[in-house]
């Protein structure tokens, strides 16, 4: 996956870059030279999908996703792109910033519950999001 790894961190499962394990919380995860590189989001394993948006294009993207936003607490979402670049990028105060840039050959940006994020299309985009909650039964 080209320095790319999966980590599973006590019931969650974390998509980050090799070298760096750092969370939104600023918790260190794992060894690493540099921390400050790389912020871990992390989908719960008991999330479950229960709501997706339509397709959306670097021209009908709402403009609510443009600036900073969030999600509900107990809402997780993933961001999927399916063609072209889209920039992820968490401005939380009080948390590390991350720019993430993802695109069809890079896992799903992970958008945890009420952490203030945007987006910003690169030029030509389509991707969707998918959003997750805990299991009711779990």
């Amino acid at each position: 996956m080209g320095g790319e790894a999966y980590a599973t961190l006590k019931n969650s499962i974390a998509h980050v870059e090799s070298g760096a394990y750092t969370d939104i919380r600023g918790d260190t995860i794992g060894p690493s030279s540099n921390p400050d590189k790389v912020i871990v989001m992390v989908l719960r394993l008991d999330a479950r999908p229960y709501r997706r948006t339509d397709t959306f294009t670097e021209v009908t993207v709402p403009a609510a996703l443009l600036k900073a936003h969030k999600t509900k607490q107990g809402t997780w979402a993933l961001i999927h792109v399916l063609e072209g670049r889209l920039v992820y990028k968490i401005v939380e105060p009080g948390c590390p910033s991350s720019n993430e840039v993802l695109t069809p050959t890079t896992p799903p940006g992970v958008v945890e519950p009420a952490v203030l994020h945007e987006v910003m299309p690169l030029g030509p985009v389509r991707f969707y999001v998918e959003f997750y909650r805990l299991d009711e039964a779990g």
